[in-house]
């Protein structure tokens, strides 16, 4: 936590609008550098500053292009050599963007015994649908859930490697990034949902994290395309609605930087790490007086438990996916102004988007209660902090069933436990067991 008010100050003078990459990083990034795979910084000194100089993970991630590594999909990297079936599909949303769908219809039994349940499994920020799958089997909730039957769907939003693709744009194009968990509610989740629910012609099982709990939440209060009538239940992992609670220093001193006038000013529009410009602010921001960059995750995504370092290696092939700058703008906005609403333009352009001044909330008393919702948080969450998520929980009552709170689990761990199948996965399949049984 950030210590007297004079302290902050003197940190944002220091840092200024570079900070605004810092909070972007997230969760993915952070465990890379919790774990030491951003090695130790060499710091050059002079009368102004100190640069560090950050390697390792850069290294790494160059040893192979991202277009090399993804041109075959998920299914062919990590799902079939496992010995599981996997088919893709290519979902367009109606504003032409190309998405993804990986569809494992059954474990390694066979389809003997399968519920035939469909379960949808969305992924979180500047990841995409490799999270559920790169533990292997018996520790990735994807496999879990191919085991005991059910028919698993893996969603991958815009943006992310898996989903590069538009009917009209290339990524080039900064208006290929202009987007935020508003464009991914209204058009993105009601696309790939709705393929699924034509496909199987069953009510659908949803799990998110992080992102992927902000924008069913989101969609269900629009009832963007009828949602509501296709959804059996949702489970919410790491639920992302409020964030008055964050515990984050680097998200509390952004929070008074205006971080989406920022991304106005340089029309910044792709969020993406290997791009020099985002190293290059990175390293002025490490080299700010007492920040220490070295402590990322437990100050950005909490102090976790469970992240098996052994797997970082494989981590660091597939993460952090490019994101849209917008996107964390929004978050931000969140952060600093409180309520769950949509994205803030500025009053003049809010008037043109929304013909009000203040851009109107996702209201949760909109919530559908014919949604059954479990929601699973852990104590050491820097992000979506247990108080937050109990404003939601209560916010919500009269759709939640069930929460789970997990002792010692960040942000991070619950996609990339080694222990997460003993942990609460098997809570969450309990649940949907009674929801089938009904």
């Amino acid at each position: 936590m950030m210590g007297p008010t004079k302290d902050r100050d003197t940190l944002i003078s220091h840092v200024g609008i570079s900070m605004f990459f810092l909070v972007t990083l997230m969760s993915w990034v952070l465990v890379i550098d919790a774990l030491g795979v951003l090695q130790d910084r060499e710091y050059v000194i002079d009368d102004h500053q100190r640069q560090p100089q950050i390697s390792g993970i850069h290294e790494l991630q160059a040893q192979v292009s991202f277009q090399d590594r993804f041109k075959d999909g998920l299914c062919k990297l990590l799902v079939e050599p496992h010995g599981y079936p996997c088919e893709e599909y290519t979902v367009q949303t109606n504003d032409g963007f190309k998405l993804t769908i990986q569809h494992i219809p059954h474990g390694l039994a066979g389809s003997i015994g399968s519920k035939e349940t469909p379960v949808f499994l969305q992924h979180g920020i500047m990841a995409g649908g490799e999270g559920w799958l790169l533990n292997g089997p018996n520790e990735s909730f994807a496999f879990i859930l191919a085991d005991l039957g059910f028919d698993v769907w893996i969603g991958n939003s815009r943006g992310v490697e898996w989903s590069h693709g538009h009917e009209s744009l290339n990524s080039s194009d900064p208006a290929f990034w202009d987007w935020t968990f508003d464009e991914l509610a209204a058009y993105d989740l009601p696309a790939m949902m709705e393929f699924v629910y034509n496909k199987t012609s069953q009510k659908i099982m949803y799990v998110g994290h992080s992102m992927g709990t902000t924008i069913l939440l989101a969609a269900l209060i629009e009832q963007a395309a009828h949602l509501v009538d296709i959804v059996r239940g949702a489970v919410f992992v790491c639920p992302v609605a409020l964030l008055t609670h964050v515990t984050s220093t680097f998200d509390q001193v952004a929070a008074h930087l205006f971080l989406d006038q920022v991304y106005n000013l340089f029309h910044i529009s792709e969020f993406d790490l290997h791009s020099d410009v985002v190293n290059f602010l990175i390293d002025t921001i490490c080299a700010v007086p007492n920040l220490d960059c070295t402590q990322l995750l437990p100050n950005v995504a909490g102090e976790g438990c469970c992240v098996d370092k052994d797997k970082v290696p494989l981590y660091l092939q597939y993460y952090p996916q490019p994101s849209s700058t917008k996107i964390i703008a929004h978050y931000a906005q969140i952060l600093r102004k409180g309520p769950f609403r949509k994205y803030d333009f500025g009053r003049i352009q809010n008037v043109a988007h929304y013909n009000q001044s203040i851009p109107p909330e996702y209201a949760f008393s909109k919530f559908p209660s014919a949604v059954p919702l479990l929601m699973v948080s852990g104590t050491q969450d820097a992000i979506a902090n247990t108080v937050d998520v109990a404003i939601v929980t209560q916010s919500l009552q009269q759709s939640v069933q069930g929460s789970v709170i997990l002792p010692q689990y960040s942000h991070v761990d619950f996609i990339l436990s080694r222990t997460a199948n003993v942990d609460f996965w098997l809570n969450v399949t309990t649940w949907f067991e009674s929801l089938i049984s009904l």
